[in-house]
């Protein structure tokens, strides 16, 4: 059997020489197969529904569940094409809203957080080709088959991918260098975290970016890149939102990691069918 990164390849030469409609139409298709057969994935995208919507209704979840498949479906012919696509042509593909401090602070030190919230892979693809230079924190060690298959598809020149075990002082070098740190802060998966109310539920979230930023005295600028449709014809699929920045003056490391999650807290709430978190992981 072929190896993932082999299987990779061959789908990024695939959807290169195909109309990217034919291949947003193909995967739209697919996600709606996987909605209807891959009970495990869909049963955790309609529980983390049921905590953001108590009141909701079952259908009312399950068409936002749908629709999330959809989404994540198609996002996948953008990862695979990623390889492929120049800095103008990922430009092309973005709208970006309230992403000035990206401009104002560069060269200054800033933490980047986003969740698994829309195309995050994307994003960072998205960021390096709006100049943002830095590294950005895989949710992998080192030694996993997929790092290096991912460093291959999100990162870039100046845009490091480094591993979830990276040494933190690594990450805290390049802050005071002026660089940008990149992390995705709605999953604890070291098991270091700490529990906080998000929506009407519980979970646990990593210290990391609150720590660095309290440390290092960085603020933290939350944001995220989610598809604005479903439509297979869309030039321009996505949005780039920049969210209010959290200053770390005055603010302790508890205190900064409470203000991460509020503003995690809001991003899934506007988006809630772009939250793919596919592990059952309320406490």
């Amino acid at each position: 059997m072929p190896s993932i990164p082999k299987l990779l390849r061959a789908g990024t030469w695939l959807v290169s020489k195909l109309p990217r409609s034919l291949c947003y139409a193909a995967a739209r298709l697919w996600g709606e197969i996987q909605f209807r057969f891959d009970r495990k994935r869909r049963a955790a995208l309609l529980k983390n529904l049921s905590f953001i919507f108590p009141s909701s209704t079952p259908s009312e979840r399950k068409r936002m569940a749908r629709r999330a498949f959809r989404i994540f479906a198609m996002n996948a012919v953008d990862f695979l094409l990623a390889p492929t696509l120049s800095r103008e042509e990922i430009l092309a593909m973005v709208e970006g809203r309230g992403d000035e401090a990206l401009d104002e602070l560069a060269g200054r030190g800033l933490i980047i957080l986003s969740a698994h919230l829309g195309n995050w892979d994307f994003a960072g693809l998205w960021l390096w080709a709006k100049g943002v230079r830095g590294k950005a924190v895989a949710e992998m060690i080192e030694q996993d088959e997929w790092f290096e298959v991912f460093r291959r598809y999100r990162g870039r020149e100046g845009l490091e991918i480094v591993p979830i075990n990276a040494i933190p002082m690594s990450l805290a070098r390049c802050l005071r260098e002026g660089g940008a740190v990149i992390l995705i802060g709605d999953r604890d998966l070291t098991g270091a975290g700490f529990p906080a109310r998000f929506f009407s539920g519980e979970r646990r979230f990593p210290r990391g970016a609150g720590a660095l930023a309290a440390r290092l005295r960085v603020p933290v600028l939350p944001g995220c890149v989610v598809r604005k449709n479903t439509r297979i014809t869309e030039k321009k699929p996505y949005l780039a939102l920049g969210f209010p920045l959290i200053y770390p003056e005055n603010r302790n490391e508890e205190e900064m990691n409470a203000e991460i999650v509020k503003a995690l807290e809001g991003m899934v709430a506007r988006f809630p069918d772009q939250w793919f978190v596919f592990q059952d992981e309320w406490l």
